[in-house]
């Protein structure tokens, strides 16, 4: 019985964070449920970064804020960085 029950917690905590509010930290980091991820493979400019005149962290930004709006994220964890944000891929 209570394995079932740790199951379901399990299953439980999975799907809300599933279905959690995404929240767009920079080009390449996540927020969901309060985990922290960094989108392996991508190296997006810092929010508030400048390249030349263009302010391209904020494009970055506002490019993931666009792809993820409106949309349930979810992401496959692949290793921790020396931050302690979860490497996945979303």
């Amino acid at each position: 019985m209570m394995k079932m029950a740790f199951g379901a917690c399990i299953a439980l905590a999975v799907a809300s964070a599933a279905f959690a509010q995404t929240r767009v930290i920079d080009g390449d980091t996540l927020e969901i449920a309060g985990t922290i991820y960094r989108l392996n493979g991508v190296d997006a400019p810092e929010h508030g970064q400048k390249c030349g005149d263009w302010n391209c962290g904020s494009a970055a930004t506002e490019a993931l804020v666009e792809i993820t709006k409106g949309r349930d994220v979810t992401c496959d964890a692949l290793s921790e960085d020396g931050y302690g944000r979860v490497i996945a891929t979303c």
